[in-house]
């Protein structure tokens, strides 16, 4: 009698065992150690599906894995310093060259550019207005994808002093703006874009010519790193015996007019 009862007290344990299983028919929220594909929030000890935060959202940064949290490919990023948000990846430029736009545009959504931090590029909101003009007073804001990034102004034609350390002042995207953007190794004819920058200057020549990444007007030449010249004016910059001052861009001097060439 007594095994007896003692096997119907096992199968009523069981029961209940299962019956309070199933009563967790969602188990997020559950308190860590946490399932597969589920991470931990160590700060509150529960459990919520990975990927659950949608991009520009804020993730905290007391979870087990953070990044976890983010949808495919998103990090979770404090950007600006007003906490940490699952942001998408974008490639790093410096917005030297005209197929920046469409770069951006193809990897942040509308209304975001591409911001460089510690991990990589990442997309988020702009700075500024290109309308308010609301940038301290030595930067102009420029709009990409529609959203405003401030750039430290420069004029070219101061040729190396034009720009501190190691950024170089260049043309931005396909404007006649000016600014002082970073610097990279691409050296003189190599191939260039806003992602592949050339150094700072030309010194095959035993002198310091500061150089860009452009073609001429019309060529259609991939865009190279080239020593900057002034067309008509060879008193400027000095291109050597075997090239030509070839113009790139007009009006870049907003004062004298003048126009923006490469020595090639």
């Amino acid at each position: 009698m007594r095994n007896k009862n003692l096997t119907s007290a096992l199968a009523a344990s069981l029961l209940l065992s299962c019956s309070y299983a199933l009563d967790f028919d969602d188990i997020s929220n559950l308190p860590c150690d946490c399932l597969p594909d589920y991470v931990c929030l160590k700060g509150s000890d529960q459990c919520v599906p990975q990927g659950s935060v949608e991009d520009f959202k804020f993730c905290t940064p007391d979870a087990a894995d953070p990044d976890a949290l983010c949808q495919q490919g998103s990090k979770c990023i404090d950007l600006d310093g007003n906490g940490n948000r699952c942001l998408p990846p974008c490639t790093i430029t410096n917005y030297s060259t005209p197929n920046t736009g469409q770069r951006v545009r193809d990897e942040c959504p509308t209304g975001t550019l591409c911001w460089e931090t510690e991990r990589g590029g990442y997309c988020s909101e702009g700075e500024c207005s290109e309308i308010r003009q609301d940038c301290p007073i030595t930067q102009k804001c420029v709009a990409v994808n529609g959203a405003g990034r401030c750039f430290t102004t420069c004029n070219i034609f101061d040729g190396r002093d034009a720009c501190a350390g190691n950024d170089i002042c260049h043309l931005l995207l396909d404007s006649n703006v000016t600014s002082c953007v970073s610097s990279g190794n691409a050296i003189i004819g190599q191939i260039c874009d806003d992602a592949t920058p050339c150094a700072k200057f030309d010194t095959s020549t035993g002198v310091e010519r500061p150089m860009i990444c452009a073609k001429p007007i019309g060529s259609d030449d991939n865009r190279r790193c080239q020593p900057i010249c002034v067309p008509g004016n060879s008193s400027a910059f000095t291109c050597k015996t075997e090239e030509s001052c070839q113009l790139v861009a007009t009006n870049v001097d907003a004062v004298t007019g003048a126009n923006l060439g490469i020595c090639k």
